[in-house]
């Protein structure tokens, strides 16, 4: 298995704390400049009261700007260490994506940014997160490529 996707390599090695998500978000910065956040929020639309599951939450950077947005967060990340570096934590779950402690239909938005390649099973994830999602709800998935933003 590749290191990308080895869960205990990824949580005890790589992302046992937030410096190595640091490192790997410094490659942005050598890349035109595109404001992730502002994109996903425009994408999610009307955030206001709604419980949003942000999977793979990392350090946090996705938090504030769905609070300021109106949304109730919850962080979720397979790294203990990683949420340990979440600012004024919202309420958080250090759990594996592919299995996630939530009942069925508890979330309206579930986030999943730039983590997909991290997960050994992602149709596994995918489904839990649409498991998790109440009917008719939101789930925005980001990878890396050319077609990032497709609705």
């Amino acid at each position: 298995m590749s290191k990308r996707a080895d869960t205990r390599y990824l949580r005890d090695i790589a992302y046992a704390n937030p410096s190595g998500l640091a490192a790997r978000a410094s490659l942005y910065d050598f890349q035109p400049y595109i404001d992730l956040r502002t994109e996903a929020l425009a994408v999610l639309g009307s955030l206001d009261g709604r419980v949003v599951g942000d999977v793979g939450c990392g350090d946090g950077r996705y938090v504030d700007a769905l609070r300021g947005a109106g949304a109730n967060v919850l962080g979720i990340d397979l790294s203990v260490g990683m949420l340990a570096g979440v600012p004024a934590p919202p309420a958080l779950v250090a759990a594996d994506a592919q299995a996630l402690p939530l009942t069925d239909a508890s979330l309206d938005v579930v986030m999943m940014m730039h983590m997909l390649y991290h997960v050994p099973n992602p149709a596994t994830a995918i489904a839990e997160a649409a498991r998790v999602l109440r009917p008719d709800d939101k789930l925005l998935v980001a990878t890396n490529g050319r077609r990032l933003w497709r609705r």
